[in-house]
């Protein structure tokens, strides 16, 4: 068993009988390097429970400043999350250029290599999603005070393209989450994880109905040509298939998200009449009758 002092806690990583001979021979013949490798292991260990430690205080403030509607500010602190994991990530990677390729092909159960590197990138993905939709909510909020000049669909639209780039960044977390062994996060961290891989799921794929919802509010409210609707007011006291007989109707258009007319015609579905010309035939069953 070869321990490699990493992030915060030491992991162990359990290497099959040739692997063993050949790292026991490896530590045999260059002691200087080993001594090396644990130096720098220990080094980045360091750094990285700094570096993590920062990045979890800047999420914290950028959630509760979204929490109070200060964009700016969140998005901000969104950022240095995103920069502080970013640099964990590159402590985790340069602890030895030649080990961490044998570490990431170890099985990922059981790796905590594996698990820490796709932590750091959870982190990542949240802290760059968070500050995007710090960026959206801004958009959103100026698009507000333009309401009475803009279309609604072209604020529709503009608020759909600002929260689009979040989507691409939680299904990156939720990927690398599945690649996290719980067991291997230290015990006070377990639940905290085990917690935020079933939530950012849920939240992910949240956020891809809410898109395509967006997207096909846009078509409705007619942004790219007027989209005519027929309305029917339909009374259930006298029953039909479609819920009930259909006394009266109304054509209405809508163009940019408002509408631009509405037709009731006086006679209901009776003004229609004139317009068939072609005989119909009654099903056979009704000749008794008609």
């Amino acid at each position: 068993v070869v321990e490699v002092a990493l992030a915060t806690k030491s992991f162990h990583f359990a290497w099959r009988p040739t692997l063993a001979f050949a790292v026991i021979a490896l530590l045999t013949i260059v002691p200087a390097t080993t001594i090396a490798l644990w130096q720098q292991a220990a080094t980045a260990a360091e750094a990285i429970a700094t570096l993590t430690g920062e990045a979890a205080d800047d999420f914290q403030r950028g959630a509760e400043a979204t929490s109070d509607l200060q964009f700016d500010s969140a998005a901000t602190s969104f950022a240095d999350a995103k920069t502080s994991f970013e640099t964990a990530q590159d402590q985790l990677a340069s602890v030895n250029t030649a080990l961490v390729p044998v570490l990431r092909t170890l099985p990922a159960t059981h790796n905590p290599y594996v698990s820490a590197e796709n932590l750091l990138v959870v982190g990542e993905q949240l802290a760059g999603a968070g500050e995007d939709m710090a960026f959206a909510f801004t958009l959103v909020q100026q698009l507000g005070l333009h309401a009475d000049t803009m279309q609604p669909s072209d604020m529709f639209v503009a608020a759909h393209s600002a929260f689009r780039p979040v989507l691409p960044r939680l299904q990156r977390a939720s990927v690398a989450l599945q690649a996290v062994d719980v067991s291997t996060v230290p015990a006070e961290y377990r639940d905290v994880v085990g917690q935020v891989q079933t939530t950012v799921p849920m939240v992910t794929s949240s956020v891809e109905q809410l898109l395509s919802l967006s997207e096909s509010l846009v078509t409705l409210l007619g942004h790219d040509e007027t989209k005519r609707y027929l309305v029917l007011f339909q009374n259930n006291r006298e029953l039909r298939a479609t819920g009930g007989f259909i006394g009266s109707f109304a054509l209405v258009d809508i163009r940019n998200g408002r509408v631009s007319s509405i037709e009731i015609p006086g006679g209901g579905p009776y003004d229609l009449m004139g317009n068939l010309t072609e005989q119909v035939v009654a099903p056979q069953p009704l000749h008794l009758v008609n």
